[in-house]
């Protein structure tokens, strides 16, 4: 059985060096998350309160969005 699968890998980093050291995700969400907000979109992301217990937020302006 012949297998045409190619397989492909990406890495993307935020260049700013504070945002890549404060993130989990290299910076990228950040990124990502502006382009949308800026653009009249809503990003989702999950954080705790201060009893630990996990909220799911819904953001659609910039400084919705806890840096």
């Amino acid at each position: 059985m012949e297998n045409n699968f190619v397989q492909k890998a990406f890495a993307v980093k935020n260049k700013n060096l504070n945002t890549r050291i404060e993130s989990s995700s290299g910076g990228v969400f950040s990124l990502c998350a502006d382009y949308i907000l800026n653009n009249g979109g809503a990003v989702y992301g999950a954080d705790f309160d201060n009893n630990m217990q996990l909220l799911h937020k819904r953001a659609t302006k910039p400084e919705d969005i806890s840096r």
